[in-house]
């Protein structure tokens, strides 16, 4: 069914995103767990035992460290502030308490409006450096997103860091950086080896420099936040755990990261503001830079995304992703249901290459449901060079598939393709009841072959119905 949007429908869709946002911010606590509960506050004191809100703790740094079992939950409560990296333990829940807010998970040690910490190095050019050192700086945000910092990466070669546009120029914060709030993280860079081509971020860190025409940052601003180069809710390759209930902001890699685990829960959560760290930089000199809001790169069971609000995430906001070579994966039972995602460059992405001839790996019970993703290309991740951005980006990847299914989701509007389900091996992916919304002869996506549909105004339904074989789709014509 092809029809052109109208006020009435983007205000209907606008009160729906409403509902989906206020139903996720007040959900309410229910986990249940046949362990010990241990209770973080910002009352709190990690000399106590944490097994009570009376004697609770108050770091995350006590919760990466404590010694939990499975079956266990770590409780922050509500209304809270907590800073610095959460390192998860196989089996735990980690949830809320109390009333209020879902408690605050951010990345950096503390609010950087320090006055103090911010040094004037080029009164002319007026670029000022964050005097602690710290780690690569994926994100600079003032006054809860009142203002962005726009982060310029050079190149790097020969030992050098070079303009992106002209490697014989070499890179200068005073005359570089020209906008206000233009930003760059100098930092130490291992060199590439024979064994390794990539060139590296080095163990050590470095200095953020900030153009700011007003004056002092930490006076102009009485909230920057930084998000350094970690996941902020590391789960590695643990088994069975539960994020719950809690904002996640600020992670330069990912809000929350895994490696191959099975039983990976993440519901109810608000994740934002994710990314934009360097990954590496490439044999040419050119950076590869990431982050998404939800992770596993590996192998997963039971992987379950669902109620949550993700948005301003600098790559994908949930994602599961592997190159398979010689090593199999499975990624069995996933399921992407109910989420809000907003203003990232891809809303869900997955991909499963098989590089070594004989490999079987394979996806299977794959279900992408009820979610509302909006403005793909928008907002933070649209700094990112070369995003290439959609709703559900598959790539071009093998992505050998049984029982993939994508329904009733609603994909509204897109810098580039809405779509890109792409796979060369095992079933067709399943497409019935998506709604999509797209600019007059936009991008509509690519379905299986690399051949690209746009969104035709006369004929997009028939055309997408025969491509993809969707069935009850509707289609709407964006102004």
């Amino acid at each position: 069914m092809l029809k052109y949007a109208t006020p009435e429908l983007y205000a209907e869709l606008d009160k729906k995103s409403a509902e989906y946002r206020e139903r996720i911010l007040n959900t309410k606590t229910e986990v249940s767990f046949p362990g010990t509960a241990y209770y973080v506050s910002e009352k709190g004191n990690d000399d106590n035992d944490g097994k009570s809100p009376d004697t609770a703790w108050r770091t995350n740094e006590k919760v990466s460290k404590a010694d939990l079992a499975p079956g266990d939950a770590v409780l922050f409560e509500r209304g809270g502030l907590f800073r610095g990296q959460i390192i998860t333990k196989p089996g735990v829940t980690y949830s809320a308490y109390g009333e209020g807010e879902k408690p605050k998970i951010y990345a950096y040690k503390e609010n950087c409006a320090i006055p103090e910490k911010w040094e004037l190095v080029d009164d002319k050019a007026m670029i000022w450096k964050f005097t602690d050192e710290t780690i690569d700086i994926g994100l600079i945000l003032f006054d809860d997103g009142k203002a962005i910092g726009n982060k310029l990466i050079p190149s790097y070669v020969g030992g050098k860091f070079v303009c992106r546009n002209d490697n014989s120029v070499e890179f200068d914060p005073s005359v570089h950086l020209v906008e206000d709030l233009d930003y760059y993280h100098h930092h130490i860079v291992v060199n590439p080896t024979p064994d390794n081509p990539n060139a590296n971020l080095g163990p050590r860190g470095g200095h953020v420099y900030l153009k700011c025409e007003k004056g002092n940052p930490g006076e102009i601003f009485s909230s920057i936040e930084f998000s350094p180069r970690f996941n902020l809710i590391s789960v590695g390759g643990n088994n069975n755990v539960t994020i719950d209930n809690l904002c996640i902001k600020f992670a330069g890699n990912h809000g929350v990261g895994a490696g191959t685990c099975d039983g990976l829960t993440v519901k109810n959560c608000e994740i934002g503001w994710i990314g934009g760290c360097i990954q590496y930089y490439r044999p040419d000199g050119l950076v590869v830079p990431f982050g998404n809001g939800v992770e596993i790169y590996g192998g997963c069971h039971n992987y379950t995304v669902s109620n949550n609000w993700i948005y301003e995430c600098y790559d994908a906001g949930i994602t599961h992703q592997v190159i398979a070579r010689s090593k199999y994966f499975e990624m069995y039972d996933v399921e992407y249901c109910d989420n809000l995602i907003e203003n990232c460059v891809y809303s869900i992405e997955y991909f499963l290459s098989r590089l070594d001839e004989g490999n079987e790996s394979l996806m299977k019970n794959i279900l992408m449901a009820r979610n509302i993703m909006r403005f793909s290309g928008f907002g933070f991740g649209r700094r990112r060079p070369g995003h290439a951005n959609a709703h559900i980006k598959g790539w071009s990847a093998h992505n050998p598939s049984k029982n993939f299914v994508i329904e009733d989701n609603i994909m509204d509007r897109a810098t580039d393709m809405l779509i890109h389900i792409g796979f060369s091996m095992g079933d067709k992916v399943i497409m019935r009841n998506n709604t999509y919304i797209q600019y007059p002869n936009g991008e509509f996506g690519r379905y299986e072959t690399d051949d690209l549909i746009r969104f035709d105004i006369q004929k997009i339904d028939t055309i997408a119905g025969e491509k993809t074989g969707e069935v009850g789709g509707k289609y709407y014509i964006a102004y």
